[in-house]
């Protein structure tokens, strides 16, 4: 797959949110992880409504395309990622700080990669470009 500036503008909202997440985390962890996906949302509709002038029903097309599974991604391999890797982290005795970034970089890069994956896969499959 070929880095282009819509693939980049795909993965910048989700990555936004995690950095926030991430950088909020150590302070305030629930909170961070109570809204995860909200800066995701906002991101997406700035970047297919003023960026690449995509209509309403176009953008609600997508997002039934794509909400759906990213939710399923995050309580599949998301939130059990997070939980299993944070459980290693702090086993082997790392800082509090430490579990937090790490767990949530790694768990992270996991969902994306599969968030990618099925991006790929619907437009090979489908010609459907989100």
């Amino acid at each position: 797959m070929k880095v282009s500036k819509h693939f980049i503008n795909f993965n910048k909202q989700f990555i936004f949110g995690e950095v926030g997440s991430m950088i909020s985390a150590p302070v305030a962890g629930y909170i961070a992880s109570t809204f995860f996906s909200s800066p995701d949302v906002g991101m997406r509709i700035y970047d297919q409504i003023k960026v690449e002038k995509v209509s309403k029903k176009q953008f609600l097309q997508d997002a039934a395309y794509l909400y759906p599974i990213a939710s399923l991604l995050i309580f599949t391999i998301y939130y059990p990622s997070l939980f299993f890797l944070s459980r290693y982290f702090i086993s082997h005795g790392y800082t509090a700080i430490g579990y937090v970034i790490g767990s949530q970089i790694v768990s992270y890069a996991i969902f994306l990669s599969s968030l990618n994956l099925y991006r790929y896969l619907l437009l090979k499959f489908t010609g459907r470009n989100l």
